[in-house]
């Protein structure tokens, strides 16, 4: 059996995913990953807007939660 070295995001990031994809706006993940996406304030502002705030908000909260419970060091993604 495979240990886990990192926890992978993806099931919580994949909730919202369109608007993860719209803050992909430097580069392409493929390419630059997290650097391709602008997780600025600003942007994020102007994007959560088109989307269901509470559902992404609770989403991350979520994410987080897990995070802070996990005994893994590292976090890993494909979103990103």
């Amino acid at each position: 059996m495979k240990k886990e070295i990192s926890f992978n995001a993806d099931v919580y990031l994949n909730l919202d995913l369109e608007f993860w994809h719209d803050l992909e706006i430097n580069c392409i993940a493929e390419c630059c990953g997290i650097d391709a996406f602008d997780l600025s304030p600003t942007e994020i502002k102007k994007t959560i807007k088109y989307y269901n705030q509470n559902l992404i908000k609770n989403n991350l909260k979520v994410l987080l939660k897990e995070l802070e419970s996990t005994d893994l060091k590292h976090v890993s993604s494909s979103v990103f």
